[in-house]
Formats: C-alpha cells, structure tokens, sequence
C-alpha cells in the first residue's frame, strides 16, 4: 500500500458518513483529527443531544466465508474494548472498492466494547465483524441517529442490549 494510502480511506469514510448525516437532515461536524476516538459529532437541531461518532473504513470490508460466517471485517485501535458510551457509536463504512456505493454500519460502543473480551485483546491485530445477522439492525440505519437525538429511551436500550447474533 503507498505511503498515505490509508489516511485518504479513512477520509473518505468519514466525509461520506458526514454527507449521509447532512442528506439526513442533520447536523453534523467533522473534526478533523482534534478530538481523540471522535470523528464527527451530530447535534441535535436544538444543541441539547449530541451524539460522538468514530468512522472506521475499509475498501473490502464483505467476506462471503471468514471464520465461518458471512461478516464485514473493520480494524480498530487497541483501546477500542474501553471506549464505551451512551452518546458514542462506531460508523463502519464498507467502500466497497468500485463495485457500488458505499455502506455504512452504525453501531453502538457497548456492542464494540462488548465484542472486545479478553480474548479478543490477546489478538495482534484489533478487528470488529459485523456480522450478516446484524446487518438489518445497524445498515444505513440513520432513523437511529435521528432517534438518538429526540431523547427516544428505545434506541438507549438498543445500544445495550448487545443481540446474541452480534457476539463471536
């Protein structure tokens, strides 16, 4: 991979998450690398609720068959496991190379930090899976986002209650 490759994925994930939040109606602010594990934030129209997002991309994220199981397969920094918040989710953004648009994964950090056990700290390299069974929950799920930010008690305890199928 050329020097400086990954940056410019990483920049494309999250200036698309930011487009889809704005097409959505919503506030939303990038920053630019001057907040830690923060990416962008999307405010409420009123300011009161704001939600924390943290953009992972991939260019092939879709394995059909890995570790048995249909998944998309996203790296995460080692601190990951710790980062868990009502008001932070995690934006997985499959580019998907030059097959079609871009998909993105929203998901709650409790399902993350979940996902993080013991085990999972031993591994030399951090991967997330998003696994097909979960796709319906979290794909394109921007009603969520919007959700988040009316205050709605349901979608506080989707992020967690962490669904059987979303555990290894």
């Amino acid at each position: 991979m050329p020097q400086g490759r990954s940056q410019f994925v990483g920049l494309c994930g999250t200036y698309y998450v930011a487009f889809c939040l704005t097409r959505e109606g919503l506030h939303a602010s990038m920053t630019i690398g001057n907040a830690p594990n923060i990416d962008i934030l999307v405010s409420s129209v009123d300011g009161k609720r704001l939600l924390s997002l943290q953009v992972k991309t991939a260019t092939w994220a879709y394995h059909k068959k890995r570790y048995g199981r249909e998944l998309w397969e996203f790296r995460l920094s080692p601190s990951a496991g710790q980062l868990r918040s009502d008001s932070l989710w995690y934006a997985f953004v499959d580019l998907q190379g030059p097959t079609g648009p871009p998909q993105v994964f929203l998901v709650p950090s409790h399902w993350v930090a979940h996902f993080a056990d013991k085990e999972w700290e031993t591994w030399r390299l951090k991967l997330y899976w998003v696994f097909k069974e979960v796709e319906p929950q979290c794909k394109e799920c921007w009603d969520k986002v919007k959700s988040f930010l009316d205050g709605d008690d349901e979608i506080l305890r989707w992020g967690h209650d962490v669904p059987p199928e979303a555990k290894r």
